[in-house]
C-alpha cells in the first residue's frame, strides 16, 4: 500500500522539506546541519555520499540531533529514533521484507531515495529503517528484502523511513 510508504530522511537531517519524496534536490553541501534547506540534497564520493561531509564528517552533530526527545527533530515531543541496539530489539524475528510489514513496527518496502539525484528506487522490493548509530563515516541502517533482513552501514545521502521510539 502505497499510502503507508511515509517519508525518506536523509540520515541525522530534520524534518525540513527534503523527506517528501517529491522535493526538489541540490548538489550544494549543507554548511548547517539544524538549517539545511527543504531540497533533497545529492552527493557523490566527492563527499563521501553524505549531505553534510564538510561540517558533520563523523556524523556526532546528526547523531545527537536524532536522540533529541524535544520535539525538534524528526520525532514528536518523548519520542527519538532509536539507536541499532535498540531497533535491533525491536526487530527480532524479521527476516525478511514480508515479515518486516506483519511486525508490530508495520515497516513497507517503501524504497529509498537515491543520493545521486534523489529518485525513488526499489519500491515494493526494498525496505529499510535508518538508526541515530553511526558506523565509521556512514550509518547504521536496518534493510529487508525479499529473502533477507540485516544491517548495513548505509551512505548518509540516501534517504530512507525511521521509526521512532518512545523514550
Amino acid at each position: 500500500d502505497t499510502a503507508c510508504y511515509g517519508d525518506y530522511y536523509q540520515w541525522g537531517r530534520n524534518a525540513d522539506g527534503h523527506q517528501d519524496s517529491s522535493s526538489d534536490t541540490n548538489a550544494t553541501q549543507a554548511t548547517d546541519v539544524a538549517n539545511a534547506g527543504s531540497d533533497f540534497i545529492t552527493s557523490s564520493e566527492t563527499y563521501d555520499y553524505d549531505w553534510a561531509h564538510i561540517v558533520d564528517e563523523l556524523g556526532s552533530t546528526r547523531a545527537g540531533n536524532w536522540s533529541k526527545t524535544d520535539g525538534t527533530s524528526v520525532c514528536p515531543m518523548g519520542y527519538r529514533v532509536p539507536t541499532e541496539a535498540e531497533l535491533a530489539a525491536e526487530t527480532i524475528g524479521v527476516a525478511n521484507n514480508q515479515d518486516a510489514f506483519a511486525s508490530f513496527l508495520k515497516s513497507p518496502s517503501a524504497g529509498y531515495r537515491n543520493y545521486p539525484d534523489g529518485s525513488v528506487v526499489d519500491v515494493g522490493s526494498w525496505g529499510s529503517l535508518w538508526s541515530a548509530s553511526t558506523g565509521g563515516s556512514r550509518s547504521r541502517v536496518f534493510y529487508f528484502v525479499s529473502g533477507d533482513a540485516n544491517w548495513g552501514c548505509g551512505y548518509r545521502a540516501f534517504s530512507q523511513a525511521v521509526r521512532c521510539l518512545r523514550d
